[in-house]
């Protein structure tokens, strides 16, 4: 098949070159590559855009421009970690742990098994959106965002019996007071929105390491933002 890619632009191949190599080296991507060039240590496909496009198109590309809605989906949460697959990105697998600070590692991973060290930038998103050199609305986390005590608690009916719901084989449900229900929420392991209980309406997780997730109603008045939140709309 002939190519007909404009010799100004990129063929896709070439695209996902640049991608994974901005994946792999940070914010300051366009410059470690631009020294790679001067230096002829290039190869394959980067060696390829640096006949064909050169180092005055590399400082006016943005790689946004060319960047679908990466999609984030949560997969498991064991021992500390999550999780996520990750489409429309450079790697298919991140796995996050709990209580990052900002500038910390967490792996990312290439087809292939081939592992990376990414930065945390406070979410998901933002870390993601840094080290792909995109706007962190590009990117759409599908699966539970965690929460402070604070902010769970404003997602709670103001009753005196709060519904809620435990999984396993099958859903079992039952009402819990308010005040055993915040006691649970202040010895919990973590407090998150979660797409697992949507069915029913009930989107905050108390998560309690050995024990089951306690999955909580929410006020009808916030569902719609949580569901914006969890790109369940």
């Amino acid at each position: 098949m002939t190519n007909t890619t404009p010799l100004n632009e990129l063929d896709i191949e070439q695209l996902c070159a640049i991608q994974e190599y901005a994946a792999s080296n940070g914010s300051r991507w366009k410059t470690k590559l631009g020294l790679l060039w001067q230096s002829g240590r290039d190869k394959g496909l980067l060696r390829q855009v640096r006949n064909q496009l050169g180092p005055e198109w590399l400082s006016k590309f943005k790689l946004s421009a060319h960047t679908s809605k990466v999609l984030v989906k949560l997969t498991e949460s064991h021992s500390g970690f999550h999780d996520y697959d990750v489409m429309c990105a450079p790697y298919n697998r991140i796995c996050v742990g709990r209580n990052l600070s900002n500038g910390d590692n967490f792996n990312a991973y290439m087809d292939g098994g081939r592992k990376i060290a990414l930065k945390w930038r406070g979410c998901v998103e933002d870390s993601i959106a840094s080290a792909m050199g995109i706007k962190a609305d590009q990117v759409v986390l599908c699966g539970p965002i965690e929460l402070s005590f604070k902010e769970a608690v404003l997602l709670l009916n103001d009753t005196e019996k709060v519904h809620t719901f435990v999984g396993g084989s099958f859903w079992a449900g039952a009402d819990m007071t308010r005040e055993a229900l915040l006691e649970r929420m202040h010895k919990a392991s973590a407090l998150e929105i979660s797409p697992v209980c949507h069915l029913f309406e009930h989107y905050l997780a108390v998560v309690t390491y050995g024990a089951q997730t306690l999955y909580v109603q929410t006020q009808y008045e916030q569902n719609a933002k949580i569901k914006e939140r969890l790109a369940l709309n």
